[in-house]
């Protein structure tokens, strides 16, 4: 009779998506820009938690998704929960494309994240609509600037992942 493997310990290499991810909601809401432009910019967090759950979704877990979108809203002033759902389903449509993506050209994992942008952006929208909040617009520029930013920050990501020597999970 085999014994199942020991539980593998976590150790501070493990909470590298988790330290991304923190980064990466404060980075979101930094006020950049002028007075003259409006204050949206891209959606760090999104990127982040995309590229975690494509190359390690071990260590970026619902739970951390649904943290990070909580943070995510109280920040922005969204309504509790939009984040959180927003987050959750980009991790899980990333997660269900691990397996077509993984050691294929960085175009398609682009293109992946754009097309999953494109269906959270569209229940963000029809949530808002409902809501009757005025920030459509913003929404949409707010995903179409996160697509446009991706490759540098998957770029970093890829970085940071081969510095803390994480393989995937």
């Amino acid at each position: 009779m085999m014994l199942p493997p020991p539980p593998r310990r976590l150790s501070f290499v493990d909470g590298v998506p988790l330290l991304t991810g923190l980064g990466s909601v404060v980075v979101t809401h930094l006020p950049l820009g002028a007075d003259w432009m409006p204050p949206v910019g891209p959606w760090f967090t999104a990127m982040v938690v995309f590229y975690w759950s494509l190359y390690a979704p071990r260590l970026m877990p619902y739970g951390v998704c649904l943290a990070l979108g909580l943070m995510d809203d109280v920040l922005s002033g969204a309504p509790l929960g939009m984040s959180m759902l927003s987050l959750v389903l980009l991790r899980q449509l990333a997660y269900s494309q691990r397996r077509f993506l993984l050691n294929r050209p960085f175009a398609l994992a682009w293109l992946s994240f754009a097309f999953s942008l494109l269906v959270v952006g569209a229940i963000e929208v029809f949530f808002l609509v409902r809501l009757e909040l005025p920030t459509m617009g913003m929404t949409l520029l707010r995903l179409a600037l996160s697509a446009f930013l991706f490759p540098p920050v998957y770029w970093v990501l890829a970085r940071v992942q081969r510095a803390a020597g994480q393989v995937d999970a």
